[in-house]
């Protein structure tokens, strides 16, 4: 299965669960896919992971693609911690679960961290980062963005949009386009640099040119 078709299979699941309103989008579960097979991502840390719908997705690729990818994530909220089990099923085994990153391990460090609540302790996420680490920030949370951009002085920010609409097995308005996400790349090598310039120029021709001739 392709990384487009798990990740609209995860959200078409976690579309019908208890607590779907607040779920990644469909199409920042595709970025999340792609940053893990372009940058051969094999270690994740998620914080606030919700109900599952990031894990489970990065696990069933794992899966399919028969990758060994570590899962470690954060979640500190009783309803959020209720439903992982039941919503992960075999999945849930696999994951490192902790109330908050303070609780970490030092010397435990990661390809790709993705920020999916508002973590108080953002900050800390800086010791555990590989020299070349990726950062995802789901959705537009712009004041996390710029706590990352100075914590770290060489980062390369790009947004990346959806030009599609919600779909209609999605939980969310389906007037609204579906969803974002943030890409930092902390010290960013030659290949990052790459992805970074490409998407700059294409976010921005999506924003100008393809939104606005979709909603002629």
């Amino acid at each position: 299965m392709k990384s487009y078709n798990i990740a609209v299979e995860a959200y078409k699941k976690f579309s019908g669960v208890e607590g779907n309103q607040h779920i990644a989008s469909e199409y920042a579960l595709k970025i999340i896919l792609n940053l893990i097979s372009k940058f051969k991502v094999n270690s994740v840390l998620e914080l606030g992971t919700g109900i599952g719908t990031i894990p489970y997705t990065v696990l069933e690729y794992a899966k399919e693609k028969r990758e060994r990818i570590a899962y470690t994530c954060t979640e500190a909220n009783e309803f959020c911690l209720s439903q992982l089990e039941g919503n992960l099923g075999a999945y849930y085994e696999k994951i490192e679960l902790k109330n908050n990153l303070t609780v970490l391990q030092d010397n435990t460090f990661f390809d790709l961290i993705i920020v999916d609540s508002s973590d108080e302790n953002l900050e800390a996420i800086k010791k555990f980062c590989k020299p070349h680490s990726i950062i995802f920030v789901e959705g537009y949370r712009m004041s996390q963005v710029n706590i990352i951009r100075k914590i770290f002085p060489k980062v390369k920010h790009v947004t990346l949009i959806s030009t599609n609409k919600e779909p209609d097995y999605g939980p969310k308005p389906k007037e609204k386009w579906s969803g974002g996400g943030q890409v930092l790349f902390i010290n960013p090598t030659f290949k990052q640099l790459l992805f970074w310039i490409n998407h700059k120029f294409y976010t921005s021709f999506k924003y100008k040119v393809i939104r606005k001739l979709k909603e002629l």
